[in-house]
């Protein structure tokens, strides 16, 4: 069995809106960047409790991929920010 867990970061502007008028919120994404540079410790606690005959794949996502360019995988665990949960 091959699992793939999934922790997808970065932090955007969702509102069309506000990134149509130029809105970047500079320091909340530098403050989302560190954030997100950090390791998903639910998804290394998942990891870590798998036995040990099962290969356990991490990746960490900033843009979701195209289709044709998606490991496969038996069974997916996805982690994500608020900013991101759409592509989740």
């Amino acid at each position: 069995m091959r699992i793939g867990l999934i922790a997808m970061s970065g932090v955007r502007v969702r509102t069309k809106e506000l990134a149509e008028l130029g809105v970047t919120l500079p320091q909340f994404v530098n403050r989302g960047a560190v954030v997100a540079s950090l390791p998903s410790l639910g998804l290394l606690t998942v990891a870590a409790l798998t036995p040990p005959d099962v290969e356990v794949i991490y990746r960490e996502i900033d843009e979701l991929p195209g289709e044709d360019e998606l490991e496969m995988f038996d069974l997916v665990g996805i982690s994500s920010f608020t900013s991101v949960i759409d592509d989740a």
